[in-house]
């Protein structure tokens, strides 16, 4: 799993696996990708300083418990206060600790 945080719009994209998108939909307060078998691809979180919960996008695709597990742990970093203002990021996760870069 990989993601990347743009601070100029406070928005997170995790990609959930390398899988093309071809469809999006609204799954909550979240922007869904998903590929042509139905599988979820990637999460667009806007607005990440308002909060965000993955729950509703864990219960609709078939994730397996790593996935899950990252995607609860990326909800919980408050990302507009640890990454300076116009910052964007990138990491790649393992598990639930990730490399964080700022540029």
């Amino acid at each position: 799993m990989r993601y990347t945080y743009d601070g100029h719009v406070d928005a997170l994209y995790v990609y959930v696996n390398d899988h093309r998108p071809v469809q999006q939909i609204e799954v909550g307060d979240l922007t869904a990708d998903i590929d042509s078998d139905g599988k979820l691809v990637g999460v667009e979180v806007l607005t990440t300083r308002l909060g965000w919960d993955p729950s509703e996008v864990i219960g609709r695709f078939e994730l397996d418990d790593q996935v899950a597990a990252d995607l609860r742990f990326l909800a919980t970093i408050s990302w507009a206060d640890h990454i300076r203002v116009g910052a964007s990021t990138s990491a790649r996760s393992s598990g639930s600790s990730a490399l964080v870069t700022t540029g």
